[in-house]
């Protein structure tokens, strides 16, 4: 079962990214019994976070972190720490969001660490939902380490290839289990 997929990625004169990936799921395909609710998008962003450790191999995993978590990985330690969990239920839309607060990754000069954004939303036409993991005002320690453009250029071939390529692929698969077979 194929699904449309897409992708966007963007930094801001800051050096701030927003990374976005969707899925579009036909409302024919999406099992009626299904609701966009706060159960709902837990476990999108709990099966992410696992899907993430099975695609790398064990080389990147979250783990409780206080009131929030971690993603770990040998050598690095918490290469992303989150917190300030989210979650805002709306008419045909529901979304989950955790803050950046820490980690090897983030930005030591940023003004905020961003956030990752899960998200459900049904298409005002009814046609079908569109599931969408959002990265948004995060800023990449690449930005610090090597300046705005060839930061930028850098986390390209690294860290947003891989975030991309990862995520796209969760989202394929989320897709293909959440939906009913057409005959």
């Amino acid at each position: 079962m194929s699904f449309h997929t897409t992708h966007l990625v963007r930094f801001d004169p800051e050096g701030q990214l927003l990374s976005e990936q969707r899925v579009e799921i036909p409302r024919a395909q999406w099992p009626p019994e299904r609701a966009l609710d706060a159960s709902f998008i837990e476990q999108l962003a709990d099966e992410y976070f696992r899907a993430m450790q099975h695609m790398t191999l064990g080389v990147f995993y979250t783990v409780p972190r206080g009131t929030g978590l971690a993603m770990r990985a040998p050598i690095f330690g918490d290469v992303l720490a989150f917190d300030h969990r989210q979650v805002t239920v709306g008419v045909n839309r529901v979304s989950l969001s955790w803050s950046v607060v820490g980690g090897a990754m983030q930005s030591r000069r940023s003004r905020n660490g961003g956030q990752i954004v899960f998200e459900a939303v049904e298409d005002q036409s009814g046609a079908g939902v569109t599931l969408i993991i959002r990265v948004e005002d995060y800023t990449t320690r690449l930005i610090d380490l090597f300046g705005r453009r060839p930061g930028s250029i850098v986390y390209h071939l690294t860290q947003g290839l891989s975030h991309r390529t990862l995520t796209l692929r969760f989202l394929r698969e989320a897709a293909a289990r959440l939906t009913i077979e057409l005959a």
